[in-house]
């Protein structure tokens, strides 16, 4: 009995053994350069699309700013995730767009990943855990991405930002702007608007008195030329007429 209890130790010891063999120094090598060689980044997109979201990637960009071509342009956000192996998978999750799924080799296409962030118009953050995919050092993390995604900024449309490279200008951007600044800015913006607007007016009735006393002027003087002419016929005429009648 004592034999054979030593026997099973041995042969559980050899099987401890020949599993943590699996994850050797050599194997954490090639997880760990598995896993340094997977990069993510975003990729930002214009397509067009029709009034129902359809793509359209047959139609010209151009044709998208015809008013009443039934397309319009949009941009969509995507998540490249590249070197996926089968000696790692990966966690990607977010709390923004509830997302919490798994990546390896075979949900991946020649190792790459493309994931659609649902849409432009938020700030989205990603995490993706690298995990190793070896029996032996099964579901060790092994490395940790962090992805943020941008948000379309809207402000970036108005007259304040003509010519203006400020943050609260940009296109795309990955932190919040303060809204009372912004709305300030857009109320002094329309301020100037109107206050350009009101000099614009006022030039042009300033022009427009101008015009009109110039044209008085200019009516005047041609009046008083024809009284002049005239008065200067009617004399004429008049002392022709007495020299006629011996006066």
């Amino acid at each position: 009995m004592k034999k054979v209890l030593i026997i099973l130790l041995l042969v559980f010891s050899l099987l401890i053994n020949d599993v943590n063999a699996e994850c050797d120094d050599k194997t954490r090598l090639e997880i760990n350069t598995a896993a340094s060689n997977v990069s993510a980044n975003l990729e930002m997109v214009k397509k067009v699309i029709d009034l129902e979201g359809n793509l359209h990637p047959e139609i010209d960009e151009e044709l998208a700013f015809v008013t009443g071509s039934g397309y319009t342009r949009t941009m969509f956000t995507y998540i490249n995730i590249d070197n996926i192996n089968d000696k790692i998978y990966l966690n990607i999750t977010s709390e923004d767009d509830d997302i919490d799924q798994i990546i390896d080799i075979n949900n991946s296409l020649d190792g790459k990943w493309q994931y659609q962030v649902p849409d432009i118009y938020e700030i989205r953050n990603y995490t993706i855990k690298v995990y190793s995919n070896v029996d032996g050092c099964k579901d060790e993390e092994v490395r940790t991405l962090n992805i943020k995604s941008p948000m379309y900024n809207l402000y970036s449309e108005s007259r304040l930002c003509e010519n203006n490279d400020a943050y609260y200008c940009q296109e795309y951007i990955t932190t919040p702007i303060d809204m009372d600044v912004i709305e300030l800015m857009l109320q002094k913006e329309e301020e100037t608007k109107n206050k350009e607007q009101k000099n614009v007016q006022n030039n042009s009735n300033f022009k427009n008195i101008w015009f009109y006393f110039g044209t008085g002027i200019i009516i005047i003087l041609i009046l008083g030329i024809i009284f002049v002419v005239v008065k200067i016929f009617i004399k004429k005429h008049r002392d022709k007429k007495y020299m006629e009648m011996g006066l």
